[in-house]
């Protein structure tokens, strides 16, 4: 298994989105994100032998050289684009090489329909929510969305607007953002086992980890007066 820098999908990630995969028999799958391409090539395994079955990623920094920048990566040297040729698969595989906010309105008055998105971009909460505005738009009724670091201060929001406002339904374990605090962690571990649902507890800490999934039940508007499950401190 290939293992990505620390801010990639980690293994038992991986093997969840294989199962989504299998599950969800998806063909088409757009991910924003491609670094070394670890979960590329899971969902390129799975789609390989499938008629008509294709991978796009979106990366605008794969062939940039490899800098760290304020404890963060940026450039892969392409290594995603030569693992997944080495692995066989380039074939199935197309790199687009633009900034999400710019490459996926692209794809959307391009009329492209996916039945799984992968949305592991850059996670401040506008580009993580500018890229779930376009992925709703080119995700197929019943398809799959994915969005890894859901526990981040800045990624969790986002989960919590799609649940409260559109019409998605969880996959998988609930949903809640990463506590700093000892005693926050306590407590929380304590809900579940006094609710008796401490399976789900375990479910998210050792298999899912931070990756969640969403079915999109149906294309739907939002409303313009009203605005669920997130409140604006004046």
């Amino acid at each position: 298994m290939l293992v990505d820098r620390p801010d990639g999908m980690l293994n038992n990630e991986l093997q969840v989105l294989r199962k989504l995969i299998q599950d969800y028999k998806s063909v088409s799958i757009l991910e924003i994100g491609l670094a070394n391409a670890s979960s590329a090539i899971v969902i390129l395994e799975e789609i390989f032998g499938v008629p008509n079955s294709s991978l796009t990623s979106i990366d605008p920094f794969q062939n940039d050289p490899v800098e760290l920048n304020n404890d963060s990566y940026r450039g892969y040297a392409g290594q995603g684009v030569l693992n997944i040729h080495n692995a066989g698969f380039a074939c199935k595989h197309e790199l687009i090489e633009e900034l999400s906010y710019l490459a996926l309105p692209q794809l959307v008055r391009q009329k492209k329909q996916y039945d799984l998105i992968l949305i592991d971009g850059y996670h401040s909460f506008d580009y993580t929510f500018i890229d779930y505005f376009y992925s709703d738009l080119l995700l197929k009724d019943g398809g799959i969305l994915i969005i890894h670091d859901t526990n981040w201060q800045t990624v969790y929001p986002v989960c919590k607007f799609i649940l409260e406002n559109k019409d998605y339904r969880i996959i998988g374990p609930k949903i809640e953002p990463s506590l700093n605090k000892l005693w926050s962690k306590i407590i929380r571990r304590g809900r579940y086992l006094i609710i008796g649902n401490y399976q789900e507890f375990k479910l998210r800490k050792d298999l899912w980890s931070s990756l969640g999934t969403f079915q999109k039940i149906s294309t739907t508007q939002c409303s313009q007066y009203v605005l669920k499950g997130i409140s604006f401190k004046h």
